[in-house]
């Protein structure tokens, strides 16, 4: 996204294998396009966070994509931010 809204900025906590495996599907990009990208093409169950987070990402996304993990969020109580970090834990592990 080309501008900056705080208002729509999550926090997405990730691992330092997830660092890497978003600088591998980075290709110029930033590391937040390449979550964004990530959490597009993922289906399926989506796993809980990695425990183990050592930084937080900021990531602005689409809002018919923040919406969609929004909802699928509140079915299990967890928020947009936790749901990428499950999908990026996901791809991470080879599961997307």
């Amino acid at each position: 996204m080309s501008r900056r809204d705080p208002r729509r900025t999550l926090r997405v906590p990730v691992t330092d294998g997830g660092v890497a495996h978003l600088r591998a599907r980075a290709r110029g990009r930033s590391l937040a396009d390449a979550l964004r990208r990530i959490a597009e093409s993922h289906e399926g169950d989506i796993p809980p966070a990695p425990e183990d987070a050592h930084r937080l990402l900021p990531v602005q996304l689409p809002a018919h994509l923040r919406a969609t993990l929004a909802a699928r969020g509140a079915d299990e109580g967890r928020g947009a931010a936790d749901m990428l970090a499950g999908i990026l834990g996901a791809a991470t592990e080879g599961r997307s």
